[in-house]
């Protein structure tokens, strides 16, 4: 496993990228330390922008979120770790500071419209109704995670046995990848991405 916070120099600009374990409120704090620590004048967040957009709006006025069944599977299985919340407590901090601080901050996924277009190409009705069926399974499986981080590395590679989904999220870290290897804004970037992601956008950095 990576170390789920790494330092990067990347075309003179410095970068910390965070893996962050969605749900987990500990994360919150865990990235407003960063900012003491890091001080960036930048913020890319590995989420859509209609998610970002979606944040700032709950920050203005909370409204309840509506939770998939297999985000209250996973939810079931990360809270052994701690007390776990949505809307995702790390990208939800770091959106509050940004505003409080007025950081420009960046979506860096796939927006709404490319991932449905990519979802529709990859994902056939076979695989959809595999990956219904999975959360029978999932729900009764028991990951034997030591911490959180192990816990959504195995999740994913449960996920992600669909041929179709593991390329979606593939094209997810080559998408992230690229927006932050063709940056030239700001001198101090933090990057929050998911953890499961971390380590397929780092492979397609180019440092």
């Amino acid at each position: 496993m990576i170390n789920k916070e790494i330092n990067l120099k990347i075309n003179g600009i410095e970068y910390r990228i965070f893996g962050t374990v969605r749900g987990l409120v500990s994360e919150g704090d865990h990235i407003e330390k960063i900012f003491n620590e890091f001080m960036p004048d930048t913020i890319m967040l590995g989420i859509s922008k209609e998610d970002l957009d979606g944040l700032i709006h709950y920050i203005k006025d909370p409204f309840m979120v509506d939770i998939s069944d297999y985000e209250i599977i996973w939810g079931l299985n990360l809270q052994r770790f701690g007390k776990v919340k949505l809307p995702v407590p790390s990208y939800l901090k770091a959106v509050e500071i940004s505003q409080k601080l007025n950081l420009k901050i960046l979506s860096i996924d796939l927006d709404e419209k490319e991932y449905s277009d990519l979802y529709t190409k990859k994902i056939s009705i076979f695989m959809l109704l595999r990956h219904s069926l999975r959360k029978k399974r999932l729900y009764r499986k028991k990951f034997n995670a030591n911490n959180p981080e192990e816990f959504s590395i195995m999740w994913d590679n449960e996920i992600n046995k669909i041929s179709g989904f593991r390329e979606i999220e593939e094209q997810r870290e080559m998408n992230m990848a690229k927006k932050i290897n063709e940056n030239n804004e700001g001198k101090r970037i933090l990057v929050i991405v998911d953890y499961e992601r971390m380590e397929g956008i780092l492979k397609r950095l180019k440092f």
